[in-house]
């Protein structure tokens, strides 16, 4: 490979990795926290209830964040904070690295 392209790998390389070990984080906390939820119930009808509560929750994660604005650049998260005064520009959430985390 020519010299002039190892900086370009690497730091692609070093961006993969980051942003893998980031997801990676992310996905055991949620299935830790899903575990603990499943096994919040009591053993007959109230286990069954918290685990159906616990997969609508996960079915309407991915639902809940595009509605909610992560997947478009002027969409209500931005929309809602600029409302309430806590952000006076668009907050960029796609074409970059936490997009990606998000999607």
């Amino acid at each position: 490979m020519p010299r002039c392209h190892r900086p370009l790998v690497q730091s692609v390389f070093v961006r993969t990795f980051r942003i893998c070990s980031v997801v990676t984080a992310l996905a055991v906390i949620a299935a830790y926290a899903h575990r603990l939820c499943l096994g919040a119930g009591t053993p007959a009808s109230g286990r069954f209830a918290s685990s159906a509560s616990c997969a609508v929750l996960d079915l309407g994660a991915d639902a809940g964040l595009r509605l909610g604005g992560a997947a478009v650049e002027r969409g209500l998260i931005n929309t809602w904070l600029q409302a309430a005064g806590v952000i006076a520009e668009p907050l960029t959430l796609v074409r970059n690295e936490f997009g990606v985390v998000v999607a």
